[in-house]
């Protein structure tokens, strides 16, 4: 295809074992498909054409959607975001999948509200593991991280759904909707595993400090309300700067910069057997040890 290769444009769909492969500009796009169902897709190579990442590419974007499962699939290799949704949509589940090798964002929530991403893995991924963009009600649970950059970004810009004219609100719902206030809020990032991300790039990234400093007491305070952009963050993970080499714990299989897809995958089922033996994590292990290695 020279620009997309599918698209849905009615509710109800099912796409079960679809591979898009080099479409022009962007593999799946999907609007107003409500309770679209993704299943064993797989989406590599897209944008062939390289077109700008923004404001569409990659391998799927959805916009204008409720209810959407993805699950089983890997979007791998596509010049643009993995998997990008956008444009009010509100009630997605992302289970199991690979996000690989994207030029962009493995995963980009945008302008959107309630998802679930769980039990999926994010490996070398040019910009972000997942980036949650003016996205309320995010439950970021037992996922992996290895290479790329920051593993988990979130964000907020000066959107707002103020405007029922604006072209990201879903015209099909009543306005103002209290369940779409494009912004983050209401996130969880809990029980994941992080590897060697890019050595730009911050181990985690909590968007704005919870407390300050006062510089003549010591003393720290809370942040001003507009400026907890996380306060209800949940820190399974460890947000702060990278550690230098010489402090992290090393081990000859955990995935580096050196090693391919297969070894980064084995380097990733170490790492947690490691954890599941010692307590710190309890995440994926039967999946990671079960699932088969791809190229």
């Amino acid at each position: 295809s020279a620009t997309t290769g599918l698209s849905v444009l009615g509710s109800g769909a099912t796409l079960s074992k679809v591979t898009i492969d080099a479409a022009g500009m962007l593999g799946l796009h999907a609007r107003y498909a409500d309770n679209l169902v993704i299943t064993g897709m797989d989406a590599y190579g897209n944008n062939r054409e390289k077109f700008n990442i923004a404001p569409v590419s990659g391998g799927a974007k959805i916009g204008h959607t409720r209810g959407v499962t993805v699950t089983d699939s890997r979007f791998r290799n596509n010049v643009g975001p993995g998997f990008w949704q956008e444009l009010s949509t509100y009630d997605s589940r992302y289970a199991r999948n690979d996000f690989t090798s994207n030029a962009g964002d493995g995963l980009y929530l945008e302008i959107a509200a309630k998802a679930v991403v769980a039990d999926n893995l994010f490996i070398d991924n040019a910009m972000n593991g997942i980036k949650v963009n003016n996205t309320s009600q995010v439950k970021i649970w037992n996922n992996t991280f290895v290479g790329g950059g920051r593993p988990v970004n979130l964000v907020q810009d000066t959107r707002r759904n103020t405007n029922p004219k604006d072209q990201a609100v879903d015209t099909r719902i009543p306005w103002p909707d209290p369940a779409m206030p494009w912004q983050p809020s209401d996130i969880t990032v809990s029980n994941n595993v992080t590897s060697r991300p890019d050595t730009t790039a911050n181990c985690l990234l909590q968007p704005s400090e919870l407390r300050r400093t006062d510089e003549d007491h010591g003393e720290r305070e809370p942040l001003p309300p507009q400026q907890r952009l996380a306060s209800d963050l949940a820190l399974g993970l460890v947000s702060g700067q990278r550690q230098p080499e010489s402090a992290r714990p090393h081990h000859p299989r955990c995935p580096g910069p050196h090693h391919g897809p297969g070894e980064a995958r084995e380097g990733v089922r170490h790492q947690f057997r490691h954890r599941l033996r010692h307590g710190s994590a309890r995440v994926l292990g039967r999946r990671l040890r079960d699932r088969p290695r791809t190229a």
